[in-house]
């Protein structure tokens, strides 16, 4: 009997046992299942974050490449903006300058055409301009204009031209119209394309145009003018000197071109003979540059040897001393010379 009793409580201690421990097993699994649960939950928490915090992050990223591909393209079409206004700036630029170019083309040829004074101011006078001199001094440039008288000459007219040319310069010629032939008509032609320029001074050199009739006046201009143009057939006659200088108020006011008179007279028509006198040319030489002035208008004879001879001693001298030789048109000036006026310097 007892040994079944002991039998029957060691089965129900072990029941007891075994549910005890049935007991606590579940608990420590639903514990670890709470943790890992938690851990999930943790780790998922985190990975949460991290994506949010990636993907915030990918968003700032791509907010600031936004931004910046804004700035670029903002800084590019700046460029591109810039780029168009300097080009837009540019093309007017190149059009003023043309413009100034074209602006500048006119004053550059009043300049070298020297237009620096007029019959009612020398400003020539009061040039500031300076340059060396070839005799080493620098000074104030100075203008005059030589002028000749009763040619045109088949031998020394090309010749006056050419030393002219030698100093970089030009001078005005008065031709006789029925001394013009096919021969000395090449030398006025030669002249022109020198850059000298050519003016009407009588047909026949028999009349003053201060006491001659008004039909023999007009025929001596305009059948001089025919003449000239049967060598320059485009050339503008816009200068007429009248013989000895001679001519009525009247007339000069109605001409149709400058009238030009001198105030420098090299008289070298006295002293054309004999022809190579050291005496008469050193004569002619001296009346030529003595006092002669910035702006002056000379007066010689193209077709006498002593006058040529003179006028290249002349011409030596003044450049020497700073002077520039230009027609008279140049030393008036091309839009201030006027048809019906009297010009004797410049």
């Amino acid at each position: 009997m007892k040994k079944r009793i002991v039998v029957a409580l060691s089965i129900l201690l072990a029941i007891i046992i075994g549910v005890g421990i049935w007991v606590a097993i579940p608990d420590n699994n639903k514990q670890s299942n709470t943790d890992v649960s938690n851990i999930t939950i943790e780790n998922e928490s985190n990975n949460a974050l991290t994506v949010s915090s990636d993907n915030e992050s990918s968003t700032s990223d791509l907010d600031s490449s936004a931004n910046n591909n804004s700035k670029s393209s903002s800084t590019e079409s700046k460029k591109e903006t810039s780029s168009h206004n300097n080009v837009s700036s540019k093309k007017p630029s190149v059009e003023e300058s043309s413009v100034t170019d074209s602006s500048s083309e006119d004053l550059s040829n009043e300049s070298s055409s020297v237009e620096v004074s007029s019959p009612e101011s020398s400003s020539i006078e009061d040039s500031t301009d300076t340059q060396s001199t070839p005799s080493g001094n620098s000074g104030k440039i100075k203008y005059v204009a030589f002028t000749f008288d009763d040619g045109p000459s088949s031998t020394y007219t090309k010749k006056i031209v050419d030393k002219l040319a030698s100093y970089n310069g030009r001078g005005t010629f008065f031709v006789i119209g029925n001394l013009l032939n096919s021969k000395n008509g090449a030398a006025i032609q030669y002249a022109v394309q020198k850059g000298n320029e050519i003016g009407i001074h009588a047909y026949t050199h028999k009349y003053k145009y201060g006491s001659c009739s008004e039909s023999t006046y007009k025929s001596e201009l305009s059948k001089t003018a025919n003449a000239i143009h049967k060598y320059l057939p485009d050339y503008n006659i816009t200068l007429m000197r009248p013989v000895g200088g001679s001519i009525t108020s009247s007339r000069a006011a109605s001409c149709p071109y400058a009238v030009i008179k001198w105030n420098v007279d090299s008289n070298d028509w006295r002293y054309k003979k004999p022809a190579g006198s050291s005496d008469k040319i050193n004569t002619i030489y001296n009346n030529t540059i003595k006092n002669v002035k910035n702006g002056d208008i000379i007066l010689m004879h193209e077709i006498y040897e002593n006058s040529y001879e003179a006028f290249c001693k002349a011409a030596d001298k003044l450049y020497k001393d700073g002077f520039r030789f230009v027609t008279v048109t140049e030393l008036i000036g091309k839009s201030k010379i006027k048809p019906g006026k009297i010009y004797s310097r410049g």
